[in-house]
């Protein structure tokens, strides 16, 4: 009996989803509404632009008026010191390199 209810939610609720209808019709257009868009990128890591998927990531940033600086970062590259500090400082996040892009032309 219990198998039978809950065969009948999984085909209940099949039938639910395939009878909703998108109210999006074309989804380029949509989604582009909300790009983000930078005018100018910030000379200081702090306001920089964040990119990453939650394990590795990457800040993009002015280095001087014509480079830009990506520093690239992981998750699990950490401190691993025994400092007499607090555990809040103590496993620091470590950068792994960055790379500088210095384009031909003006910026």
């Amino acid at each position: 009996m219990n198998r039978f209810f809950s065969f009948l939610v999984f085909l209940l609720t099949g039938w639910m989803a395939s009878a909703q209808k998108s109210s999006v019709g074309d989804w380029a257009s949509f989604l582009s509404r909300n790009d983000m868009v930078y005018d100018t990128l910030t000379t200081r890591w702090e306001d920089d632009v964040f990119i990453g998927n939650g394990s590795i990531g990457a800040m993009l940033y002015m280095a001087d008026e014509n480079n830009f600086r990506l520093e690239i970062g992981r998750t699990d590259v950490t401190d691993h010191r025994r400092e007499k500090i607090s555990h809040l400082y103590g496993k620091a996040r470590l950068p792994i390199g960055h790379f500088v892009i210095s384009p031909i032309g003006k910026i």
